[in-house]
């Protein structure tokens, strides 16, 4: 009879001790999922600082572009103005010089 107890008593511990272990085992798993959740979680909120950034980069350079495109602008209508200039001085100068020389040439004849 004794023997029958202590074979009993073995066998509930055996189950028992089973039986944590198995618990054991689920909690692991249950921390590894949160992890791997918390991980991906924080990777999600990598990429989406990630994707922020080269939106940002991407504008800076839009407005870098817009800029180097106005200043190119602002290049050319100020040569456009020095040309126009230029021309001008040129037909005063040829007035003054062919306004001059008729004249004189009149006052000869």
């Amino acid at each position: 009879m004794a023997v029958l107890v202590i074979i009993h008593t073995n066998e509930e511990e055996e189950e028992e001790e089973e039986e944590e272990e198995e618990e054991e085992e689920e909690e692991e798993e249950d921390e590894e999922e949160e992890e791997e959740e918390k991980g991906e979680v924080e990777e999600k909120g990598e990429v989406e600082e990630e994707e922020e950034e080269e939106e940002e980069e991407e504008e800076e350079e839009e407005e870098e572009e817009e800029e180097e495109e106005e200043e190119e602008e602002e290049e050319e209508e100020e040569e456009e103005e020095e040309e126009e200039e230029e021309e001008e001085e040129e037909e005063e100068e040829g007035r003054e010089r062919g306004g001059g020389g008729g004249g004189g040439g009149g006052g000869g004849g």
